[in-house]
């Protein structure tokens, strides 16, 4: 990719900056000069970091009832947007499913081991 998201290259991916939506376009070009163009609108709305000891997942961003975290971890604080401490989950090692359910919608910080913080959006129900 030359920093404007292409590439000449046969084999090629792109890591998207983070969540959101994107409008992606795909243009496949042959040998022989035919061609064909395929666009999307896509949206990322999960959170895959990459740590130096692990990594984290959590999905689905935004969410209603509840969330999914894949990794390991030995503190998941979630604060409301005062930063008052509202779900506390001690010693991840796999998956847990937290129900949010009881959180009214709003943006809400996502802190683990406090070192790194996710921004969580919950949806009204």
């Amino acid at each position: 990719f030359d920093g404007l998201g292409t590439s000449t290259a046969t084999d090629t991916s792109f890591t998207f900056p983070g969540p959101g939506s994107f409008y992606v376009c795909l243009n496949a070009i042959s040998d022989s000069g035919c061609n064909a163009l395929f666009c999307q609108n896509i949206t990322i709305t999960g959170l895959n970091e990459t740590g130096d000891e692990n990594t984290l997942t959590i999905y689905p961003n935004p969410a209603t009832d509840y969330i999914t975290v894949n990794g390991k971890y030995t503190v998941l604080i979630i604060r409301n947007g005062l930063g008052d401490n509202v779900i506390n989950k001690e010693h991840l090692n796999g998956s847990e499913r937290l129900y949010i359910g009881q959180l009214p919608a709003g943006v809400y910080s996502l802190v683990v081991d406090n070192k790194r913080s996710y921004k969580l959006l919950i949806s009204a129900r």
